[in-house]
């Protein structure tokens, strides 16, 4: 489709034979710096040449947009405006741009919408350029793309200038930039010719001289408008000397200004010849002229002199050169409207339809399918504009006209609309949002027109979008298994390399159809994948991301989250090369999604916290209610119910207002899971019911939601004694997740099943039950059920447990361990185990379960003695004596690994005989369990403390010693120091610093058994310390280095490197006094505390810093 009105809208306009205006100009340049220049001025007074000089004179590059009335709307203004700068930069890719505006997933408020837009152009246009908007006037006051303008001049940064050209004021708040001293107004009295700008037009341009008198009246007259100057220019050039001086008399021009068009009839149309004021005529119904059109619709080998005349002289016709058309015209608007006036007066009705046909016929021959369409309406031709609408509605929905194409379409009969399957097709697209139930009728009706055409892709495409339709209205006119199995067959049919962009979206439509519609959300995933691969084969990057976000959604559900994680990697590499926020949204629902299935719930409810600032940030109405849908169930699994069910009202409410029968089902099942959560077994069952009979139906099928609403009524109805559990619906739902196979809600239908059998004492199918979910469970390393309360899950673990099922007993544990603990506990009895390894295994876990309640214990060693159980602090009073914290203390400064009870008793009671020490040992030991563990269980002993083999351990797992974070810590900074991470290796190095609040055990500073671990771990801080500050050094971020090493004189006054450095620092930083007292501080301490000197390398750095000059 050629888009020759778009490339000349966007042409600077040919400026000759002109009047240098060098203070308008000048003017220009002093606002250079200015973000908008608005110049404002009446018809024909130079505004379109003024800025047309200026861009001809700066050197920053230009963007010219000639506006007109179809420019009122958004998308096309925008689509202009990137053309616009696209040609302005060449070598600048903006095609993610145009593909952003064409992008077309659901309803969006459109501030946001817009907002997104310009942040794009300001994102990916890095050269500053001044766009000009020349016609402003031509968009009504109401026009939308007035809001897209403002935020173009509030949103852009200095490297945008904007030039507005308007005859009138424009609804645009331009006094808060003028406030901001951010914009300058050229109004309609600058833009005015001087007197002396219409002397030298007159003698300068037209060699026409006037005596002082005359140009004074022309001057007063015109009051300096270019038009009339124009006019007047021409009028004089064919009068004869001798009757200037009667063009100029009172009575000939009193009524100059009101009667501008008699002017233009008398002085300049009606001095042409017959055959050039037909052309003139007859063109004006044109845009824009070029030779085509002069060729084969004008017929005259002498419009282009005519035209090119009159540019020349500047009479009211602008020129602009096209590399596509050659030479191309614009009439000014004034010119225009005074032709038109001559068309629609003095050529018939009859003939002026005609000639409309005959134009739009030659533009559709050339391929100007938009003017041909525009012309065609004109002259009544609605079966040939129908053609033209055929070719062209494609491309229009590609790009992102969809109110374009609407706007055609209502001018067209409804009756032609109906018997053309494309037309209704693309009626159907642009109600596509908003009638998904009338689009389902008209969309059913479009495929069957297409399948007795044998229109291979007219069908694919009508049976993409009356899936969606489906999906979007909840409502099926038509079975949607025939519809698929109708769409499969196309798709193997068709070959592969026809038609790759329609089989794109058939097999993407196909799997939002297989997922949620027809229950197989595996198929949903291969259908997805395959729609990927052909979106990229064609280079449609939002087709690829949406495709790959549903397969990942898909792999959530059947509970294929290895595979999932594959696709979210490469999403993410998708994600980075583009700046879609709705996409970025979608993608958020999507993990949030696959977090909350997996049992990630705090990921989760981050995710979907993302996602819902970017719907509420961007207005992505469309996502609103997927979003809290999703919010609503990562309530119910933190088991924040009655949140859940404010949601699920709400989503309800929502269904039915937008009367969606199988979005309706899809929340009365919700709420059964909340009520089935809250043991309100009887409710939950009535609404599992309800939500069976609304998804099981042909009218609203939604198979993946009734067969979980199948399981989950399975389950409620054990608990109903008037509801015995009944089997049969719950092996057709088994089957089938089998054949799909959904591992997900496969497992949570065998545990329920297992549940039932068991309930009926049937204890082999239950056996075997259990070992089928559990070995699933394991394979798939799934930890959490989509479908069963947690509470239902470690009932599952215990049966598998009492019953001793051996294929289910190990995971049953891990689960019960890990996942359940606190659950596990008040379920699981010994004495209910039977068989020895059933109870041996019970003990274990018990055992392991009261491991985990335990709070981990905090101690710490550096400065003041502390240890903290959980958040509790263990006072002097709680340590039964002082015994226990001293043995404590021991076994922390010998390693707290592996210390022999023999080093522990010589560290505690030197003096006493083995026997003695012994009995010390026992009880100490005994007590400072105790102290850590007031409950203690003699079943189990202690958790925290452990005596194997004769050596004492603390436990690793749940007792941490601030000496051990130090530590750690200091090898942590060193490992990235040597790898040449200096940031990293800073970071720890500080953290570890911070963890130093005094010396070891500071508090006993004549324990002998302390003096070690003490000094080890002193030397480790100083040693930490010169690091930091040697690393500062070399940053030459001296005060840091400085302030390192007062810390390390602090600990350790006689460290001589320490001095040595603090006085090399102070001297590099021009700190001299500083560096010598350093020195002479240092020199008395050693006499005073050592009787000692310096080293001799120290003496030297104190004479080099003494003899060497003061810097500055």
């Amino acid at each position: 489709m050629r888009e020759s009105l778009a490339s000349v809208k966007i042409r600077v306009p040919q400026v000759s034979r002109i009047l240098a205006r060098d203070r308008l100009l000048d003017a220009l340049d002093l606002y250079k710096e200015k973000k908008l220049v608005f110049i404002l001025g009446q018809a024909a007074q130079g505004k379109s040449t003024l800025a047309a000089s200026f861009v001809k004179r700066t050197s920053r590059l230009s963007a010219w947009v000639n506006l007109g009335i179809e420019e009122s709307h958004p998308v096309n203004f925008f689509r202009l405006v990137v053309q616009a700068v696209q040609q302005a930069i060449p070598d600048l890719d903006l095609t993610e741009i145009f593909r952003y505006i064409a992008m077309d997933l659901g309803p969006r408020a459109e501030g946001p919408l817009y907002q997104g837009w310009v942040q794009a152009v300001l994102e990916k246009v890095p050269t500053p350029i001044q766009i000009v908007l020349d016609g402003l006037e031509r968009l009504p006051p109401c026009a939308p793309s007035y809001q897209l303008i403002q935020l173009l001049l509030n949103e852009s940064d200095s490297q945008f200038r904007f030039l507005l050209l308007s005859r009138t004021k424009p609804p645009l708040n331009i006094k808060r930039l003028q406030m901001k001293r951010e914009a300058a107004v050229i109004g309609n009295d600058e833009l005015a010719f001087t007197r002396s700008e219409t002397e030298s037009f007159f003698r300068t341009l037209h060699d026409i001289s006037l005596p002082e008198e005359q140009l004074n009246k022309i001057y007063n007259l015109t009051e300096g408008w270019v038009g009339g100057l124009i006019l007047f220019s021409e009028a004089l050039k064919r009068s004869p000397d001798g009757v200037q001086h009667c063009l100029l008399s009172e009575d000939s021009i009193t009524n100059f200004k009101e009667e501008t068009f008699r002017y233009l009839a008398d002085e300049v149309f009606d001095a042409l010849r017959e055959p050039q004021k037909d052309f003139l005529i007859k063109s004006s119904i044109l845009e824009v002229i070029d030779h085509i059109s002069i060729r084969d619709l004008l017929e005259t080998g002498h419009g282009d002199a005519l035209l090119k005349d009159l540019s020349e002289k500047n009479l009211f016709i602008q020129s602009l050169y096209d590399p596509d058309s050659g030479m191309v015209y614009r009439y000014h608007q004034v010119f225009r409207e005074f032709l038109r006036n001559r068309f629609d007066t003095e050529i018939s009705t009859r003939d002026q339809r005609f000639f409309f046909a005959r134009a739009g016929h030659v533009y559709e021959q050339n391929a100007n399918y938009e003017n041909a369409l525009n012309l065609y309406l004109k002259a009544g031709q609605y079966r040939k504009a129908s053609k033209v609408l055929e070719r062209i509605g494609t491309a229009l929905l590609m790009s992102g006209r969809v109110a374009d194409l609407a706007g055609w379409l209502q001018q067209l009969p409804g009756r032609l609309i109906q018997q053309s399957p494309w037309l209704l097709y693309f009626l159907c697209m642009t109600r596509r949002f908003t009638t998904a139930m009338e689009n389902s009728h008209a969309l059913l009706d479009c495929l069957r027109i297409f399948e007795k055409k044998d229109d291979i892709r007219g069908q694919m495409l009508a049976t993409a979008f009356l899936i969606e339709a489906y999906a979007l209205g909840g409502y099926h006119v038509h079975p949607i298994k025939s519809l698929v199995a109708h769409a499969e067959k196309l798709l193997e049919n068709t070959p592969q390399d026809q038609y790759v962009y329609e089989r794109g979206v058939l097999w993407f439509q196909l799997g939002l159809g297989m997922t949620f519609l027809c229950g197989n959300p595996r198929k949903g995933f291969w259908y997805s994948k395959k729609a990927y691969l052909l979106a990229r084969h064609c280079g449609d990057a939002n087709l690829q991301f949406s495709a790959m976000n549903q397969a990942v959604e898909a792999l959530a559900w059947i509970g294929e989250f290895d595979m999932a994680d594959e696709l979210v990697a490469e999403l993410e590499t998708l994600m980075k090369a583009s700046s879609y926020q709705e996409l970025r949204a979608y993608h958020m629902i999507a993990l949030a999604v696959l977090s909350m299935l997996r049992g990630e719930i705090g990921k989760a409810r981050e995710k979907i916290r993302h996602a819902h600032a970017l719907v509420e940030k961007h207005g992505l109405i469309y996502l609103h209610s997927i979003a809290l849908a999703t919010d609503m169930f990562i309530h119910v699994y933190s088991g924040e119910l009655d949140k859940a069910m404010a949601l699920a009202d709400q989503l309800h409410d929502f269904a039915l207002s937008i009367r969606n029968r199988a979005f309706e089902g899809i929340v009365l099942f919700d709420k059964g899971v909340i009520f089935y959560r809250k043991k309100e077994w009887r409710r939950a069952a009535e609404h599992f019911e309800k939500a069976m009979q609304i998804l099981s139906s042909d009218q609203s099928l939604a198979m993946y939601h009734y067969h979980a609403a199948v399981v989950l009524q399975s389950r409620v109805r054990i608990e109903l004694e008037d509801q015995p559990g009944d089997t049969a619906e719950l092996e057709k739902t088994l089957d089938y997740l089998r054949s799909v196979p959904d591992y997900l809600d496969l497992i949570d239908a065998h545990i329920c099943m297992a549940f039932i059998q068991r309930k009926h004492k049937k204890t082999i199918e239950a056996v075997y039950h259990l070992e089928e979910a559990f070995r699933l469970a394991r394979e798939k390393k799934h930890y959490h059920s989509a479908l069963l309360s947690r509470e239902d899950l470690a009932d599952a673990c215990v049966l598998a447990l009492a019953l001793n099922v051996e294929n289910a007993t190990g995971y049953a544990s891990y689960l019960l361990t890990e996942h359940l603990a606190d659950l596990a506990g008040q379920r699981l009895k010994i004495e209910q185990h039977a068989a020895p390894i059933a109870r041996a295994r019970v003990r274990a876990l018990i055992k392991e379960f009261h491991r985990k309640s335990l709070a981990v214990v905090r101690i710490q060693c550096l400065g003041e003695f502390n240890v903290w159980i959980g958040d509790r602090l263990v006072t002097d009073e709680q340590w039964i004596r002082l015994q226990p914290k001293l043995l404590l203390k021991s076994v922390i400064a010998r390693g707290a690994q592996g210390v022999p009870r023999e080093v522990v008793m010589e560290d505690l009671w030197p003096d006493n005989d083995p026997a003695a020490s012994e009995k010390n040992f026992k009880v100490t030991l005994h007590r400072l369990r105790k102290a850590l563990e007031p409950n203690l269980d003699k079943t189990y002993g202690s958790f925290y403390l452990h005596l194997k083999e004769n050596k004492v351990s603390l436990d690793s797992d749940l007792i941490a010693i601030d000496i051990d974070e130090f530590t750690c810590l200091s090898k942590l900074g060193d490992e990235e120091e040597s790898k040449k991470n200096i940031k990293k290796a800073i970071q720890h190095y500080t953290e570890a610093i911070d963890r130093y609040t005094g010396e070891f055990l500071e508090d006993d500073p004549y324990l002998v058994f302390a003096e070690v671990r003490r000094n080890e771990i002193r030397k480790t801080y100083t040693g930490v310390l010169m690091r930091l500050a040697r690393l500062y050094e070399k940053q030459g971020k001296a005060k840091s280095a400085i302030k390192y090493c007062r810390k390390v004189i602090q600990a350790e006054p006689v460290m001589e490197e320490a001095h040595q450095k603090i006085m090399t620092l102070y001297s590099a930083c021009g700190m001299r006094n500083a560096a010598i007292k350093a020195y002479r501080d240092f020199e008395k301490m050693l006499a005073e505390h050592c009787q000692c000197q310096p080293d001799q390398s120290t003496q030297a750095i104190y004479r080099k810093i003494v003899e060497d000059p003061p810097s500055n």
